[in-house]
């Protein structure tokens, strides 16, 4: 099986390939990725899993995303969530607000169109058009941008 369920309620259709399941947490076989949520719809001919109200966590890129809405496609290694995005990175205490992100495993190119607030310092940066974040969020530099303007924002040390 591709996830663990440990929630309050499970309900199993189509010959185990559809779940729903309510209040709890859904771990990966590889335990690289845990979703704490409200509600959880899988859909294993699809590989896709969906969680209401939840916080997905990266393992090994040590982030957070919480959001209404989370959206994990096993097939194409992505993440989507949508609706009151915060991204956290806990060791270099970085927080990314947003209303949408895409983040892309291979790479670990998180992306928004959104406007979005990264706050690594005690004043944050604003960019209002779209972001491009490059995960895992290790540090962050800035070209000479104004708020208006599409950025691309490098959020870690090493070379893309």
């Amino acid at each position: 099986n591709d996830f663990i369920f440990d929630t309050s309620e499970i309900e199993i259709l189509d010959n185990g390939n559809k779940i729903n399941a309510i209040d709890g947490t859904v771990i990966s076989s590889d335990k690289s990725i845990k979703i704490e949520a409200k509600n959880f719809e899988y859909d294993k001919t699809l590989s896709t899993l969906n969680a209401k109200k939840g916080i997905l966590y990266l393992k090994k890129e040590n982030i957070s995303i919480k959001a209404d809405s989370i959206l994990y496609n096993k097939g194409s290694s992505t993440i989507t969530a949508k609706g009151n995005v915060k991204i956290n990175n806990f060791l270099k205490k970085i927080l990314i607000e947003t209303q949408d992100i895409s983040y892309q495993e291979l790479g670990g190119i998180i992306k928004s169109k959104s406007k979005s607030v990264i706050m690594s310092s005690p004043s944050p940066l604003v960019f209002s058009v779209s972001a491009v974040l490059v995960s895992p969020l290790s540090s962050v530099s800035t070209p000479d941008i104004s708020p208006s303007d599409d950025v691309a924002v490098r959020l870690y040390s090493s070379a893309l």
